[in-house]
């Protein structure tokens, strides 16, 4: 598991990387950050336990047998003369928890809106309209039926889970129209900043902490990047680490219920919402020169507006 180091505290570093050997470096090209709170909700991530708890009754009855005497006293056989009865409660747990963005109000999946930055150049033609952060929806939605796991770091609980398969994506709030250069408007605007599609990811998380990171990395994970703006054809790996900041509640594991046969480690994370940050990373990114033009011979109605000033001045 690779991991964006500088994005990541100390303890969560140690727990994500400990499973596998760390790979190379990779460069990242995109990062994200929430909104100032004043004009957007700061806790835009939830992660909501879904367990399915099913208990089970099972009351035994066994009879209780007593003598059976002749008319002089003398026992002669048994017979039941009653039942006692006990009964058990069994629990089973099937673990599942899902991880997704929302409004910060309510649980219902929605799309908040962040910034979104590319922290290389993208091709010239771009590069007016997408300088600096980009407000962009920001989206996240993943599920997991798999147990969390326990690693004891010190005194400190560090939990890791498998999330997937999910998707992350950033879209423009105002899309990129293209033009020809007599500016009729050409085919859909651009607005796919960026998507990932993974099969799996990582969450990992320090028990009653407020801080948890979910981790995605090829070759371990199958992760798969689009974009409107950039070309992944030559990228070979890919990283991405979302950090959840100020959780709330504190992260833990679901209890069960006190009087219930106790199932062990086979809760997932109580629910808890967080802020979001994150970066992205491939290797092998395409220089700037080396980026093919979405549509040939098209470019941005910047573009045709200077050809235009050019043209006046001859």
């Amino acid at each position: 598991m690779r991991v964006c180091s500088f994005l990541l505290p100390a303890t969560i570093i140690f727990a994500a990387t400990t499973g596998a050997a760390v790979a190379a470096p990779v460069r990242t090209f995109a990062q994200f950050t929430q909104l100032p709170k004043k004009s957007a909700s700061s806790k835009i991530v939830l992660l909501k336990n879904l367990d399915v708890v099913k208990t089970t009754s099972v009351t035994t009855r066994t009879p209780v047998f007593g003598p059976v005497r002749d008319k002089k006293g003398k026992v002669i056989g048994t017979r039941i003369v009653g039942y006692s009865s006990a009964t058990t409660k069994s629990t089973l747990v099937t673990p599942r928890s899902e991880i997704y963005s929302t409004n910060g109000v309510s649980t219902a999946f929605a799309t908040p809106i962040v910034n979104f930055n590319y922290i290389v150049p993208v091709q010239a033609p771009f590069l007016p309209v997408l300088v600096g952060p980009q407000k962009a929806f920001f989206s996240l939605e993943s599920m997991s039926s798999v147990t969390p796991t326990k690693m004891m770091v010190g005194t400190s609980a560090i939990y890791t889970q498998i999330f997937g398969p999910g998707r992350i994506s950033f879209t423009r709030t105002a899309p990129i129209q293209l033009y020809k250069a007599h500016h009729q408007p050409n085919g859909a605007a651009r607005s796919n900043l960026l998507t990932i599609s993974f099969n799996s990811a990582e969450l990992v998380a320090t028990g009653g902490g407020t801080i948890f990171s979910l981790l995605g990395s090829t070759p371990a994970q199958t992760l798969t990047y689009t974009s409107d703006f950039l070309n992944f054809d030559n990228a070979t790996d890919y990283d991405f680490s979302l950090v959840m900041t100020a959780a709330s509640s504190a992260l833990s594991i679901a209890a069960l219920d006190p009087t219930l046969t106790n199932v062990a480690g086979a809760r997932t994370f109580n629910t808890t919402r967080a802020d979001v940050t994150g970066g992205f990373a491939a290797s092998a990114v395409p220089e700037p020169q080396n980026w093919a033009l979405l549509i040939a011979g098209f470019g941005l109605v910047g573009v045709a507006a200077r050809r235009r000033r050019t043209a006046v001045a001859a």
